[in-house]
């Protein structure tokens, strides 16, 4: 009998396109991207891994604005929580859920297990979710090894699994070590890629 084989999928720019902050007026939510994503690239990459908390971050940006912590951050908290998922790509994830183990594989932060998980309920549409806050390392780093530690779990051969990713050096690398990927883009869209999926996949008896 034939297993299942595993798809990962990607969260932001992949699933969701909304930013963190989207909430405040523009100006405001211009002056932390260029601060926080542009001007402190290390700071974001260290809380993805980790090393900061939300609450640590956003009082340095809440410092940083001149505006206090607690208004800052119900926005945080509540773009968090508001985040959306297409209601059409809900429904071929279930439908891909009899034939697939269903991993859904982030750089993210601490917020996303703590806010946007729970309220999106996103526990009951992946079998799996991992965040590179709880992992402690981002999907490219280490040759990818993040991928092959969820293969050996699951024992799934690498080259039997697909990854939906919209970044293109964590698609090189996973096609590297033996997997299919499939780039996710403005032109082409997760749910386009998903539905080819469903249309090819196989039923597990």
């Amino acid at each position: 009998m034939k297993g299942k084989s595993i798809l990962f999928i990607d969260w932001n720019g992949t699933l969701n396109n909304e930013n963190f902050f989207r909430s405040l007026d523009t100006e405001t939510y211009q002056k932390i991207q260029m601060w926080l994503f542009e001007a402190n690239k290390q700071m974001v990459i260290d809380w993805m891994k980790g090393r900061y908390t939300s609450e640590q971050v956003v009082a340095q940006v809440a410092h940083h604005l001149g505006i206090p912590f607690e208004d800052l951050w119900d926005v945080f908290v509540d773009d968090c929580m508001t985040m959306s998922l297409s209601q059409g790509v809900v429904d071929t994830l279930h439908s891909l859920r009899e034939s697939y183990i269903l991993i859904l594989i982030t750089g993210n932060m601490d917020c996303f297990t703590r806010f946007t998980v729970p309220a999106l309920k996103l526990n009951e549409i992946f079998d799996e979710i991992s965040s590179s806050h709880d992992a402690g390392q981002l999907k490219d780093e280490k040759g990818g090894e993040v991928f092959l530690q969820y293969a050996e779990k699951y024992n799934v051969p690498i080259s039997e699994t697909h990854l939906f990713d919209d970044s293109d050096n964590v698609c090189r690398i996973f096609e590297t070590l033996g997997g299919t990927a499939h780039l996710v883009s403005t032109q082409n869209p997760l749910e386009v890629h998903l539905l080819n999926t469903l249309n090819h996949s196989v039923p597990v008896h």
